[in-house]
């Protein structure tokens, strides 16, 4: 995937949401993650939020936005 990726980006085009999608949720998979983790740009479409939801719901994960107190 990231060969894919480095090629696209490089010929200056967009990266399809479900090539992103695909990366996100192998990096989400990884043992680290199994406690919380933290999107950052992600997601920027509503493609990839509903592929985001469903993989959520495939692994019985739920999706929680943070609360931050401004001053």
């Amino acid at each position: 995937m990231a060969k894919k990726l480095a090629e696209i980006t490089s010929s200056g085009g967009f990266v399809m949401d479900d090539l992103i999608v695909a990366m996100v949720k192998e990096r989400l998979a990884q043992p680290d993650c199994a406690r919380g983790f933290i999107l950052d740009g992600f997601p920027r479409t509503l493609a990839q939020a509903t592929m985001l939801e469903e993989f959520a719901a495939v692994r019985h994960t739920s999706l929680t936005l943070p609360t931050f107190i401004y001053r």
